[in-house]
């Protein structure tokens, strides 16, 4: 099947600086806030029968329990056991996050990659390949974790978050509680990609060093949270 389609101006941004965060911010509060209008029985079968991305157990087929899986794979076994302690405290809190906060259509993987800017700004976002309901704050949170995501570590990454997260909550604005729950959001989002990547390598579409930098990529992530989320949340409040 071959397709036409016009070509989209602008390009995907190098690095990411607090203008450009800014305009990344702004740009998803708009869509979401779109997304926020489409009734959940006028969207397509196939996603609608997306899951939410902290329903682990029934996302991926090849991965119905992830603490289990973690132990089959070929890497350090202390690394994997910190990761089911990480996973057995966040599961805990994840049916609460569903119970309680708001839930619409959302984008849910708004990187850097996925956005095309020009000299004016934001011009496409592109990838909606895992568009689906979840907890509306997601895609705030899955932003706030790739966008700084190379400065993390260094004390420079709040002037991204900052810069993103009020641009979004000045168009989108959210509720304490949402804006407290980033932290958690974060974190059932690199579950979710854990899994997707893990259910990959278990396919054999990927190989051992290639979920080796997977989990490495995770345990740092994590690690990060870890030492931060209660600063991010400082920070967030500050955003209302």
């Amino acid at each position: 099947m071959a397709t036409l389609a016009p070509f989209l101006p602008g390009r995907t941004s190098e690095r990411s600086t607090p203008e450009r965060a800014a305009d990344a911010g702004a740009a998803l509060a708009l869509l979401d806030q779109a997304l926020a209008s489409v009734s959940g029985y006028s969207l397509p079968k196939d996603i609608r029968t997306l899951l939410p991305f902290g329903d682990l157990a029934g996302r991926n087929l090849l991965v119905p329990d992830l603490a289990v899986a973690l132990g089959q794979l070929p890497v350090d076994q202390e690394a994997i056991r910190q990761l089911q302690i990480t996973l057995t405290q966040h599961m805990a809190q994840v049916d609460a996050l569903y119970a309680t906060l708001p839930q619409q259509l959302l984008h849910r993987d708004f990187d850097t990659s996925n956005l095309l800017i020009d000299e004016h700004g934001v011009t496409a976002v592109l990838d909606f390949e895992f568009a689906a309901p979840d907890i509306r704050v997601l895609d705030l949170s899955v932003a706030l974790s790739w966008w700084p995501v190379s400065r993390m570590g260094t004390g420079t990454e709040w002037e991204i978050i900052d810069s993103l997260g009020r641009a979004y909550v000045s168009e989108f604005p959210l509720t304490e509680a949402e804006l407290v729950a980033i932290p958690a959001m974060m974190r059932i989002r690199q579950f979710a990609s854990l899994q997707h990547r893990i259910g990959r390598y278990l396919s054999g579409l990927e190989q051992d060093n290639a979920i080796q930098n997977a989990i490495k990529s995770a345990q740092w992530r994590f690690t990060w949270l870890t030492a931060n989320q209660d600063t991010l949340i400082e920070h967030a409040l500050k955003w209302l």
